[in-house]
């Protein structure tokens, strides 16, 4: 399954998906399934999904053997989400805007918080003003976004 496959099953949490066990190339895996650095992707997925890699897989197991080694990676819905499925759309951008501002966090979300509320949130969530945005997982950015959200409805 490629990158692409794979945004295509998880783009929508509020699917009903349980759970995915999907054989990928390794590199996708340990992307994915790392905390750090975050990628926006697995930190959107991290909001519903727990990931983790259960197993790698050596090419040679393949016939014929592809070029790279695969693994097997899994996908389990959360007893309780970090967001609310309904509010995937806002969420993902929020993180899409973060995430390709390539700025501090401050930086990125200038205009949406104030410095104040920032040191805040940091404190609070565990991470530096100035971190990057690959630098915080899915439960810090779930509680920027609930912050975010209470002053929106």
């Amino acid at each position: 399954m490629a990158g692409r496959d794979l945004q295509s099953l998880l783009s929508d949490p509020r699917d009903g998906l349980r759970q995915a066990d999907l054989i990928v190339q390794w590199e996708l895996a340990a992307k994915q399934a790392a905390v750090w650095p975050a990628t926006m992707r697995a930190t959107y997925w991290r909001a519903w999904f727990e990931i983790s890699i259960v197993r790698r897989l050596a090419r040679s197991a393949f016939s014929p053997p592809p070029a790279v080694d695969a693994a097997l990676l899994r996908f389990v819905r959360r007893r309780r989400a970090f967001v609310r499925p309904e509010e995937h759309d806002r969420y993902r951008k929020l993180l899409a805007g973060a995430f390709r501002a390539q700025a501090p966090v401050q930086r990125a979300l200038r205009g949406q918080v104030t410095p104040r509320e920032l040191r805040r949130l940091a404190a609070h969530h565990g991470f530096a003003p100035g971190s990057l945005p690959r630098d915080l997982d899915a439960r810090q950015w779930a509680g920027i976004y609930a912050h975010l959200e209470q002053y929106r409805r």
